[in-house]
């Protein structure tokens, strides 16, 4: 499964590269990547490392390669680490999955959009010849198709220099009467989408751009675009049906994959939903802090998603909580090899979403004194009050500030900070410690902890 990827801002305030970049559909599987900076660069970062991808479908010009940094981001260098300022590299279409990053193409039956996020969310230049700073990736595109190709922008009516900053845009080249559009979604669907689960893409999407506007703020400029894209074949051989995708600006991406089984359909139905409720909830939160903040960004982002759904009727409180206990013993175990800090960086990417849920489920009930999960959109209402810059260089102080706005104490505050930082030696009793802290209901069976059910 791909799950679902949010870049933080944290490149705010460090300058920009400027110039154009202009992709070319030279063949059915084959693309044309001309890149023209107005500045000297000596590195275009192009998101977390993708090995497979780049080395199979990069044919990149002699002297130059990718090599990846510390964090595990993965940056285009010439090889003598000189500069340059213009770049033509030849990209083939690539429709596997990419597991924990950009997913850099959406292949359909009539058609194929390609991501311009993993083409660069930022730049390396040398200042005064001697030090390195990181710039902001915005640059005009342009996208040039084969003949007779439609091409479609999101938020844009041109296909010539389009400002498109470092997290992107899906932008589709294909048949334009297989698009469908309403007020509120544009919808691209593979032909063979399965018919259990097509009919209710399109309500579902527009009863959570409706909730989210009433309970976050209206974020859409335009249409709320959706790419989806299905597979008979399972990822893994034996598997089921999964789905997973990411969401960027005003859009979502989500790849289908396996064969579904007929009576298992209410349940896979219920995936599908959620999984569209959780990347929709990408697009309207506020991003917060660097890659350390990743815990809070997709926990919220669960918890956000999964009340919504049983607002909407989408989920009964038994399921809600079934939700939040799939959780507590998913996380116990990670918990102990690494805090909620970074677990990414160390191969437990899973972990900001269960112990991250878990966790934002702990600071709710610590807010409202009483087992109110609607207090997850007062917490992100209350957030956004700061400016994008503040949550990007300060998020934790902002989220303390935050916390305390909304009537949690100071050894509520520091017990939260300090669960999130630790890497427990028993995260059972760190978490019973946690649930005693905040109020969070829950027994103990043994070697099992269960989170009450609200009454």
């Amino acid at each position: 499964m791909v799950v679902g990827f949010c870049y933080s801002n944290f490149l705010n305030g460090l300058g920009r590269v400027e110039g154009k970049v202009t992709i070319t559909h030279t063949d059915k599987t084959l693309w044309q990547i001309d890149y023209n900076f107005e500045q000297a660069v000596i590195g275009i970062m192009t998101g977390p490392e993708t090995k497979e991808y780049h080395e199979s479908s990069w044919n990149l010009p002699e002297g130059f390669h990718f090599v990846t940094d510390e964090s595990g981001y993965s940056w285009l260098e010439k090889i003598d680490k000189g500069s340059f300022k213009s770049l033509t590299i030849n990209v083939k279409t690539y429709d596997k999955l990419v597991l924990y990053a950009p997913q850099p193409f959406a292949v359909f039956d009539y058609g194929v959009s390609i991501n311009t996020g993993p083409l660069g969310f930022a730049t390396k230049v040398k200042l005064l010849g001697l030090i390195e700073m990181m710039h902001n990736f915005e640059l005009k595109y342009s996208f040039v198709g084969l003949e007779n190709e439609y091409i479609l922008v999101p938020n844009s009516e041109k296909t010539e220099d389009v400002l498109i900053n470092g997290q992107g845009y899906y932008v589709f080249f294909g048949e334009q009467d297989k698009i469908e559009e309403n007020e509120t979604v544009t919808l691209i669907l593979d032909s063979d989408f399965p018919n259990e689960l097509r009919e209710d893409i399109l309500s579902v999407a527009e009863k959570f751009v409706t909730f989210y506007n009433q309970e976050l703020g209206e974020v859409l400029n335009d249409r709320l675009m959706i790419q989806l894209t299905y597979t008979y074949e399972p990822r893994v051989k034996g598997e089921s049906f999964g789905i997973g995708g990411g969401a960027q600006s005003e859009q979502f991406m989500g790849i289908a994959m396996g064969p579904i089984d007929s009576a298992k359909i209410k349940e896979t139905k219920q995936r599908v939903r959620a999984f569209m409720a959780h990347e929709m909830a990408h697009i309207w939160e506020k991003s917060i802090g660097n890659d350390n903040m990743r815990w809070f960004s997709e926990g919220g982002v669960e918890m956000l998603s999964h009340v919504g759904m049983k607002r909407l009727g989408f989920m009964t409180e038994k399921e809600f909580n079934a939700f939040l206990n799939k959780y507590v013993t998913e996380s116990i175990e990670d918990l102990a090899k690494v805090s909620l800090e970074l677990p990414h960086r160390q191969g437990f990417e899973r972990l900001n979403y269960s112990g991250g849920t878990i966790a934002l489920w702990a600071i709710c009930k610590s807010i409202s004194k009483k087992n109110e999960a609607n207090d997850i959109y007062k917490l992100f209402r209350e957030l956004h009050k700061f400016s994008e810059d503040s949550l990007s260089k300060f998020p934790k102080e902002c989220l303390n500030a935050t916390f305390a706005s909304l009537g949690m104490n100071d050894d509520e505050i520091l017990g939260i900070g300090y669960f999130i930082n630790t890497k427990h030696e028993n995260p059972q009793k760190a978490y019973v410690d946690l649930f005693e802290l905040t109020g969070v209901e829950y027994e103990v069976y043994g070697d099992s902890l269960v989170i009450k059910e609200q009454k």
